[in-house]
């Protein structure tokens, strides 16, 4: 385990570059928060963005309906961040 945590210091030190490591938590928290996000919203969302282009289409505010499709008080367009193997 002690190999493992080095190890992961280490990445996160070639990743920061020039930054600080107090800052570290400045990147983390909210990349963190936004993969969990993109996890709840992923089952809805072929039916946000289908709601999303039928609405536009109509030429109609799309807002509420994408919200009703992804059954949530929020929702997002924007892709995937997550791969095709769900990681």
């Amino acid at each position: 385990m002690q190999n493992l945590s080095a190890f992961i210091r280490s990445v996160a030190d070639l990743l920061r570059g020039d930054g600080k490591q107090s800052d570290d938590d400045k990147v983390i928290l909210p990349s963190t928060v936004l993969c969990r996000l993109d996890g709840v919203l992923e089952p809805s969302k072929e039916a946000v963005l289908a709601e999303k282009q039928l609405r536009e289409g109509q030429r109609l505010d799309p807002e509420p309906f994408m919200l009703r499709g992804a059954g949530l008080n929020f929702c997002t367009v924007a892709p995937s961040r997550r791969s095709a193997s769900g990681r």
